[in-house]
């Protein structure tokens, strides 16, 4: 029996718990649009820089 990983014990249910009390759920595509982030940047540190700018 394969051990479940940290998705199945903790991801999913923090998603589940959160949508039952009214959080919607947002794409990370769409959550690093809204924040600004520059879609071209090669890194994660990289696209985040013109967020903070």
């Amino acid at each position: 029996m394969p051990t479940p990983g940290e998705h199945k014990t903790v991801h999913a249910r923090i998603l589940h718990y959160v949508q039952v009390i009214g959080w919607r759920f947002v794409p990370r595509a769409n959550a690093e649009k809204r924040r600004g982030f520059d879609r071209d940047g090669a890194t994660p540190e990289k696209r985040t820089r013109s967020a903070l700018d």
